[in-house]
């Protein structure tokens, strides 16, 4: 079996352009096809990441048109990288490939697999961005340009580690010896794609995120993608926001999606976990997308356990309630995780009469039928460890509310004290009649340094519809309560707003609502605070 490091150096021309491309590995199986990232060549993998690939099935890597050893004019449109990649496989007499595409690589690779359908039987996404649509993330130009302008070997290096890595000393040292193998790799290695050749692909990427060329894209044809889909990235991608993993994942609407997010690594997450885990995903797999098998192709998505197995909602993979965490945030109406049988996995949807339904990927369980935006308050550990999405530069911020509270400067921790003693005491004994008893609190007490605390409120099964007055009764009793706890210990504060989001339910856009008598919206609001007691650990 040959290596990446002692493939040889083979040509093909296609349409009148030389391509330089490289075979090896397992002589039978499916080809397993990997474009590279911007500025990089065939020169530019990691073998540790390539070599156990190839142990199993063949491996074709190539430098697209003016890249590497490749003639031809770097092409500044991913279409046209997409249609080279399949002039070359074509050119070859391959009738199917996976294809794996790394950050630029990916989005070509999405092209590749919209233009030629029929080709690709799997598709590995890693480190990678769809065009421009909603929810899509840019990030910082900063990275990008240090990339773009490394000339030097010691420039190119330095940027590789501050954009592929993280911070951390176990990151840090993973790529340095990633850079290390890469040029070890080979004995006669060509140079990153110049900088001239560079911003041509730059040009590229920017005509793929003008929402004018969004016909030319892939963002609005994800579903036309009806076969299984590895979507994988690092915990914190500073070229490529991780977030768009999530974005991708969900356009997967008929094809069968996987999603993984490595722990602390960055866009060269592949490289930083060569060793301990290949670009397949987590195996088992149950379309067998890790041996390179011809097997039935599956339509629709995976097929679910009969019997899931609940788990607890923090034995949940990190990455996975983080994903959670944010489709419950931005989602402007009060949702619920619950199992769904007939899926045989969980659900998050809204509470009401919306047809919005967000399924969590195959064979992951969750217990608790309490009210996910409500667990987020009760429990600390899930604000710890929902880290970025919740933090920013010390804020605490939640959005997609029904009542936000501001508090502008820290609270004192005699003043918390206060909350707890006053409020959660009382509250989870049931007895309101000394203010309104109210579970994030909880989490209050136990924050420190606090610049910015948002507290979110959610109305549990529309309690709080109706007249304004008879809406904002509660409300109005639990501003007064925190004006006499900050007004008793001298703290500034302030309780600037209370938003009510759920324009869909307010009764000045359905005039025909019932409306509700003191009495009944007292029994309602004395309903909620039962229910939220519950949720206390």
């Amino acid at each position: 079996m040959t290596t990446y490091e002692d493939a040889k150096d083979q040509y093909v021309e296609v349409k009148g352009i030389k391509f330089a491309y490289r075979r090896f590995g397992a002589s039978t199986g499916i080809p397993f096809v990997l474009l590279i990232h911007f500025r990089g060549t065939m020169d530019h993998w990691d073998p540790a990441f390539l070599n156990p690939i190839a142990s199993t099935r063949p491996v074709l890597i190539m430098d697209n048109a003016g890249i590497g050893r490749s003639g031809g004019e770097v092409a500044n449109d991913y279409n046209d990288w997409a249609q080279h990649a399949i002039d070359v496989v074509s050119a070859l007499g391959i009738d199917q490939i996976d294809l794996f595409g790394f950050s630029m690589g990916g989005i070509a690779a999405q092209m590749v697999t919209l233009r030629a359908p029929r080709l690709v039987r799997r598709l590995v996404l890693a480190g990678t961005i769809p065009s421009m649509g909603k929810g899509v993330v840019l990030a910082d130009t900063g990275p990008f340009e240090q990339l773009r302008r490394a000339v030097t070997q010691e420039e190119q290096k330095k940027a590789f580690l501050d954009t592929f890595f993280e911070k951390s000393e176990s990151s840090r040292a993973a790529g340095l010896e990633s850079w290390e193998r890469i040029q070890s790799g080979r004995q006669k290695r060509v140079d990153y794609v110049s900088v001239e050749g560079g911003n041509r692909q730059a040009a590229a990427f920017a005509k793929a995120m003008k929402p004018a060329l969004a016909n030319r894209g892939s963002y609005d044809r994800f579903h036309e993608i009806k076969i299984p889909v590895f979507i994988a990235n690092g915990s914190n991608d500073v070229l490529l926001p991780s977030a768009n993993s999530f974005v991708m994942w969900e356009k997967v609407v008929n094809g069968a999606p996987h999603l993984h997010l490595f722990p602390d690594s960055g866009h060269g997450f592949l490289y930083q976990h060569a060793e301990t885990r290949s670009t397949t995903p987590p195996s088992p797999s149950p379309d067998g997308f890790d041996d390179g098998k011809r097997q039935p192709e599956p339509r629709g998505r995976a097929t679910e356990p009969e019997t899931p197995k609940p788990s607890g909602f923090m034995d949940l993979p990190p990455e996975l309630r983080n994903d959670i965490y944010e489709r419950v945030l931005v989602h402007p109406h009060p949702v619920i995780l619950r199992h769904d049988r007939r899926h045989g996995r969980h659900v998050v949807r809204p509470k009401g009469r919306f047809c919005y339904f967000w399924f969590l990927p195959a064979g992951v369980h969750y217990k608790p039928f309490a009210p996910t935006t409500n667990l987020l308050l009760v429990d600390k550990r899930i604000h710890d460890e929902a880290g970025s999405i919740f933090y920013k530069q010390n804020r605490l911020v939640l959005d997609g509310c029904h009542a936000l509270w501001h508090f502008l400067d820290p609270l004192s921790q005699k003043t918390k004290g206060l909350i707890k003693e006053l409020a959660l005491n009382r509250f989870k004994s049931g007895n309101f009649a000394a203010g309104c008893a109210f579970p994030a609190f909880q989490s209050l007490a136990a924050l420190e340094n606090l610049q910015c605390l948002q507290v979110m409120f959610l109305s549990h099964n529309r309690n709080f519809t109706g007249t304004a007055a008879q809406s904002s009764a509660l409300y109005r009793e639990i501003y007064g309560w925190l004006e006499a706890v900050g007004d008793a210990k001298g703290d500034k504060y302030a309780a600037v707003d209370i938003l009510c989001v759920n324009k869909w339910f307010r009764i000045d856009l359905w005039p025909n609502w019932p409306l509700w008598t003191t009495a009944e919206l007292d029994r309602k609001n004395n309903a909620l605070r039962t229910n939220l007691r519950n949720l206390m650990p």
